[in-house]
């Protein structure tokens, strides 16, 4: 096999293939061989019947044709090889020129990643937070971890905020000519008073009611509800309490320390401490995920990189077909009709799509350039460490990980592309600056919830 490259426009590598005679004979030879192995012709046993009457049935361009079809994928695989091309989408061969006993000749043009100029990287500083957990947050954490648990018991007392409301309500929504376009009969619900879960208007017209207490609440819809009934109209609310219902916080005890963590623990100090190195470890994940993003972010800023329109359309039709799907899932209509309904242009949403899929392109590329320049490979260490913490994760075995990924080879690949993602973070970090910010006992980090 000879090649010459003819012409390298932007991404895509068109290259002119000559198969000599005698490698393109011999792939022939095998063909027939093959073809007479699976017809069946009147008066000849499979696999016997002359190279002539295949001719005959078949016709002879067509063998030939599916002779250069069977070695195509091997010369392919070649020229990849000599040229060290890595391409994103299947080759396309043109100007194929086949005569018998003649050289095989034809062109092919690769599609490949466009080459990206990365900045240098010493000129990226990025903020690393550094957090110190405080008191207060393994106060909440251990708060939110009693409340999770507590049982309610009726009270005969004015409603008051942590409490739950057991009552019966009726929902009137009015258009602007004083009919009815939402309503319906009393229901019983309970209602839970904090802010964090119920509408302030419920919380706070319930707040104070004691059982037989009747309060009304006023809702204002927001203008872009996707019920667009009752978008941007008051809904009202009458509430008959039925219950007052206080809550009572769970024993310090050995049970609750089994329902609240799998560490070893037999004391409320054991369990704070075991809340203060949780809370430490996930603020730091936290930290080093924000200061990651905000390297790439910045590297992506600087990197210069002309973006395909082919892997732009490709991730453009990705995009759609994923939010389409999720739309008819929700509403079981058709972008279209899901689109007219919200007073959406559709001219709107493939704008938002166009740009989304240039963000992911230029975001896929300039991380993937940086996996090229610092050599970042999965081995097999590599993988094992994911499994053994999808395996945590999951809480069931590592090998049961294995089997899973052996029947969902799509599941293996992305495996492999979240641990080279990972490497290459971590490749990044360790070139880029860091510059940590200190951050006091009382600074603002999110108290997670244990």
């Amino acid at each position: 096999m000879k090649s010459e490259l003819l012409s390298q426009e932007k991404n895509i590598v068109t290259i002119k293939v000559t198969v000599d005679q005698a490698g393109y004979a011999a792939q022939l030879k095998k063909t027939y061989a093959e073809i007479a192995k699976r017809v069946n012709i009147p008066g000849f046993r499979k696999g016997k019947a002359p190279k002539t009457v295949l001719e005959m049935r078949l016709g002879k361009d067509s063998i030939m044709s599916q002779a250069f079809e069977d070695m195509l994928p091997k010369v392919l695989d070649e020229v990849c090889a000599e040229y060290d091309l890595e391409p994103i989408a299947s080759p396309v061969v043109d100007d194929l020129d086949i005569k018998e006993g003649e050289d095989v000749s034809f062109t092919v043009k690769y599609e490949v990643e466009p080459e990206v100029t990365l900045p240098e990287f010493s000129d990226i500083t990025v903020d690393l937070p550094v957090f110190a957990v405080s008191e207060s947050m393994v106060d909440e954490a251990l708060e939110n971890m009693k409340k999770r648990l507590s049982t309610y018991k009726p009270v005969n007392r004015p409603a008051r905020h942590g409490d739950k409301v057991r009552a019966a309500y009726s929902l009137v929504v009015k258009d602007d000519d004083g009919k009815d376009v939402l309503s319906h009969e009393p229901q019983i619900d309970t209602f839970e008073l904090d802010n964090l879960s119920m509408r302030p208007e419920i919380v706070e017209a319930l707040t104070g009611t004691e059982a037989g207490a009747k309060k009304p609440a006023d809702i204002n819809v927001a203008d872009d509800y996707r019920d667009k009934a009752v978008a941007g109209k008051t809904a009202h609310y009458e509430f008959d309490v039925i219950e007052v219902q206080e809550p009572v916080a769970p024993e310090m005890n050995e049970e609750f320390f089994r329902k609240v963590t799998a560490e070893n623990v037999h004391s409320e100090e054991e369990l704070r401490a075991t809340i203060r190195e949780n809370l430490d470890k996930r603020l730091k994940a936290d930290a080093r995920t924000a200061a990651e993003n905000e390297a790439i972010a910045k590297i992506t800023e600087a990197s210069q990189v002309e973006l395909p329109d082919s892997m732009v359309r490709r991730q453009r039709e990705h995009l759609r077909k994923r939010f389409e799907e999720n739309v008819k899932q929700r509403t079981k209509m058709s972008l279209e009709e899901y689109y007219k309904s919200e007073g959406h242009d559709l001219k709107e949403l493939e704008e938002n799509l166009e740009k989304d899929a240039r963000r992911d392109v230029m975001g896929y590329l300039v991380v993937d350039a940086c996996a090229k320049k610092f050599g970042v490979s999965v081995r097999k260490e590599d993988l094992d460490g994911e499994i053994s913490q999808m395996a945590a994760n999951y809480g069931i075995s590592s090998d049961s990980i294995k089997d899973m990924l052996k029947k969902r080879p799509e599941d293996f690949e992305n495996m492999i592309s979240q641990a080279r993602y990972r490497k290459t973070l971590q490749a990044i970090m360790e070139k880029v600056k860091v510059n940590e910010v200190k951050k006091g006992v009382d600074a603002e980090a999110p108290a997670a919830q244990n």
